[in-house]
């Protein structure tokens, strides 16, 4: 049993005689939910929990991307005025190269092992915790779009969106993982990453991780940092690749890796390997055109 949990009797009695409102982390501490094990997946665990969850009011939190909005959008909702932009950025954006016309790729999310042999695809059916996980099915592989500059040869930043994500999380992005420390991954830290659907907007290129809905937070009902435009795009190979802004704009390559059928990025494997040390299995991202 991957992690230890209190029985259902008991979580039954508990929310029974409780008569104060609690919140979810609230919740896992008194019901002895154990968040560590040798794997960041636990089926029986997450049932559980989504149990726990109806108890809590819904909570629903817009979706904004904080940069798009106007001075005066900001002062109304409390926040800081935009940075002042300088007289040396805006010259060297007009001397950057006109973009070409842009390009939309489609295809199916393929996934294949460090040798370059063919293990699967990422499935549309998201397990109940809100992680993406691998079928070998093609009719359940989830369908990817990925719009880019055409005269671009390698595309950064980009978002990525598809038919086949759930409903209200049209985004493919990265997810800040339950047992982190902090915003950030890198050399030395545990910390990782859930591949899963966020909400649009999404969040701005080379920015930190902000707080929007997705589908681990929609399961869970605990907020994680997200990002959105963190794609590297090869039109050649049609490899996808990810990386993470760190809390300090540090950004930070995020490896892809399962565990346990569990699709995630990581930045420091060995470090990851020591904390959860079920086997770590390396893999390359595709969108194979259809067709």
């Amino acid at each position: 049993m991957r992690f230890q949990l209190v029985s259902a009797t008991l979580i039954a009695c508990f929310l029974a005689t409780s008569t104060t409102a609690l919140t979810i982390s609230e919740l896992l501490d008194k019901s002895g939910f154990n968040v560590k094990g040798p794997s960041v997946r636990n089926d029986e665990g997450y049932r559980k929990l989504a149990e726990l969850t109806k108890s809590l009011p819904t909570r629903v939190k817009p979706a904004v991307r904080k940069s798009a909005l106007t001075n005066a959008q900001r002062l109304a909702r409390g926040l800081s005025l935009n940075p002042p932009k300088r007289r040396d950025e805006q010259v060297a954006k007009r001397q950057e190269p006109s973009p070409g016309p842009p390009v939309t790729d489609i295809g199916s999310a393929t996934v294949n092992d460090e040798n370059g042999d063919f293990v699967g695809y990422v499935s549309n059916t998201f397990l109940l915790s809100g992680f993406m996980e691998i079928t070998t099915n093609p009719s359940q592989a989830l369908t990817l779009s990925v719009t880019y500059d055409s005269l671009a040869a390698n595309p950064q930043n980009l978002q990525i969106s598809g038919p086949g994500m759930p409903a209200g999380f049209p985004l493919f992005g990265l997810i800040q993982g339950w047992g982190n420390t902090d915003g950030n991954i890198g050399t030395g830290s545990a910390n990782y990453l859930y591949l899963g659907g966020v909400a649009a907007p999404g969040v701005p290129p080379l920015q930190p991780g902000a707080e929007l809905p997705n589908t681990w937070t929609g399961v869970t009902a605990l907020d994680r940092l997200v990002q959105t435009d963190v794609w590297s795009f090869n039109p050649v190979t049609w490899e996808l690749t990810a990386s993470w802004v760190n809390t300090d704009l540090t950004v930070t390559p995020a490896t892809l890796y399962m565990q346990d059928n569990v699709l995630l990025g990581l930045g420091d494997p060995a470090v990851f390997g020591d904390e959860y040390p079920e086997p770590l299995t390396p893999f390359t991202l595709y969108i194979r055109p259809v067709g």
